[in-house]
């Protein structure tokens, strides 16, 4: 079994939202087996700023479907999404 990288980003649900706290969240959250790979602010539009995640997993069933689960239960995120994979 192979591993993949999947990126992602995370949407605050405000403008307000504290970035260090929103990304040291982020990295507590990935899941076991799951390795953060980078982490970085792009900036969106009038002061919102997204939170792109890149991690790497083993390929099996299911996906990167635990880490989008484990993100959006953070407090302040609005959303996460998927936006590419691709097999290391």
């Amino acid at each position: 079994m192979g591993e993949v990288i999947v990126g992602l980003k995370v949407m605050p649900e405000s403008p307000e939202t504290n970035m260090e706290k929103l990304k040291n969240d982020i990295k507590n959250a990935i899941p076991k087996g799951v390795k953060l790979r980078g982490m970085s602010e792009k900036y969106i539009a009038f002061g919102l700023k997204a939170v792109d995640v890149t991690v790497t997993m083993p390929d099996s069933a299911g996906g990167s479907e635990n880490v989008e689960n484990a993100l959006s239960k953070i407090p302040g995120v609005s959303s996460v999404e998927v936006t590419g994979t691709g097999l290391l």
